[in-house]
């Protein structure tokens, strides 16, 4: 079974939304957002136990979750849970060419196949028991799936005792985890496994008492566990689990009018250098990620705007945590971020400078000209706009044309500048500084 899509109509605070199935999804958004909706419709639709009506954002509408997957004979389906408004029990169905037929339970598990669910929730009333739990099922699936596979008992017998221990905190389950998932994604590298099927891992809040660099081994083993095969569910809201690379994978939750919407990008975003171009970008500043969670994202050249503008917003008493810089690393590197600001409709502001200056030659200057109408023309007016510093900022800054020469040390000399205590804000760069963050 290969999954394209899932549909997801009158569950918690879901309306209806449909989002693109990938091996790795990663939902994030604000707290009550929706996230952890999604979560749970996606967990029900392949283990449909314990239904309640409490489940329904409406109680008095059908509720319906379908899954589009292509079979191993490649025809296109779709299995559906349904409830109609009129009835309590839920109804299985599979559309098949354009057919569609009533299943049994029975009938709708043996279609999903053999399936193994690991799962690890933030609001486990019992941690260690959930812990326990992962830990078991996981045992069980290598050892029935890959019989042939030396795996070390004494590790699961270990991590078994340590839960054991009436004194265990939510914390040291956590890390039992995460040692357990380093430990999976070992053995199947080690032993060269390049196919797993039919497992899902679903984590709500991986990040939850590991330290930075933890998060950013346990994002890693996650990615490698997906890219063979193995189905990995997470919410968070770390942007250490929020890969640039990654960016299909992420599905963005919004609360609007007490319902859940979703961004997800469908389609093609790079294509060309541009996706060698990015890929090298985010390898260079791997935080860039944080863009994801920003009420607002303000994109910048590089190291001496991202410096300054910080500095002068919180000068001026407008800086705001919920908004976040990123350094793109050029000014040609500018486009790719606002289109990936347009792809999840995150608002945005793009601050370049014009490059104007009176040292630069013809050629030069049309090539600054150019690179300033593509900043322009890759803008979805919608949700960004951009601020254009005259030359650049260090001009705006000694609000006087400057030489070639002076551009050494260009974020130390400019930080020094603007943190002089006789240094006073010149009126046409403090309205922009303004536009930026406003």
């Amino acid at each position: 079974m290969q999954i394209k899509s899932i549909s997801v109509t009158n569950w918690k605070s879901i309306s209806h939304t449909k989002i693109l199935y990938k091996n790795l999804l990663i939902f994030i958004g604000a707290n009550n957002s929706g996230k952890s909706s999604l979560m749970s419709a996606i967990i029900f639709f392949f283990n449909p136990q314990s239904f309640s009506k409490d489940y329904l954002r409406n109680p008095t509408l059908p509720f319906r979750i379908g899954t589009e997957f292509v079979s191993d004979d490649g025809i296109l389906c779709e299995l559906v849970i349904e409830k109609p408004t009129e009835s309590d029990v839920l109804i299985f169905k599979l559309n098949s060419s354009g057919n569609e037929e009533i299943v049994t339970y029975d009938e709708y598990k043996e279609i999903l196949g053999h399936i193994t669910i690991l799962e690890i929730s933030t609001y486990s009333k019992i941690p260690k028991d959930s812990a326990g739990l992962f830990l078991k099922k996981l045992f069980h699936y290598l050892e029935t799936t890959y019989p042939s596979l030396c795996i070390n008992e004494y590790f699961f017998e270990e991590k078994y005792l340590a839960l054991e221990n009436a004194h265990i905190n939510k914390a040291s389950s956590r890390h039992i985890i995460f040692e357990t998932i380093k430990y999976f994604n070992h053995l199947l590298q080690v032993n060269s496994i390049v196919e797993v099927n039919k497992l899902f891992i679903f984590l709500e809040n991986p990040e939850i008492f590991l330290s930075p660099q933890e998060e950013r081994e346990l994002y890693d083993c996650l990615i490698k566990l997906s890219n063979i095969g193995v189905h990995i569910i997470i919410e968070t809201q770390s942007s250490r689990f929020v890969g640039l690379k990654q960016y299909p994978s992420i599905t963005i939750a919004q609360l609007h009018r007490n319902q859940s919407d979703f961004f997800q990008f469908k389609g093609k975003l790079f294509s060309g250098d541009e996706i060698k171009n990015f890929n090298m970008n985010y390898w260079i500043n791997t935080d860039r990620g944080e863009l994801f969670f920003a009420k607002k994202v303000i994109l910048v050249e590089g190291q001496t705007d991202k410096m300054v503008l910080s500095y002068l917003a919180k000068l001026l008493k407008i800086f705001s945590y919920e908004y976040t810089v990123v350094e793109c690393g050029s000014k040609s590197l500018i486009p790719q971020f606002s289109r990936l600001c347009n792809s999840f409709k995150i608002p945005y502001v793009a601050v370049y400078d014009k490059d104007n200056h009176e040292w630069r030659n013809e050629i030069e200057i049309e090539n600054s000209n150019h690179k300033n109408k593509e900043i322009q023309k890759s803008i979805d007016y919608r949700v960004g706009r951009y601020v254009e510093f005259y030359n650049d900022i260090e001009e705006e800054i000694y609000a006087s044309s400057r030489d070639r020469k002076s551009y050494r040390n260009k974020p130390f000399n400019a930080l020094k500048t603007v943190m002089d205590e006789n240094f006073k804000i010149p009126s046409n760069l403090e309205n922009k500084i303004r536009k930026i963050w406003e």
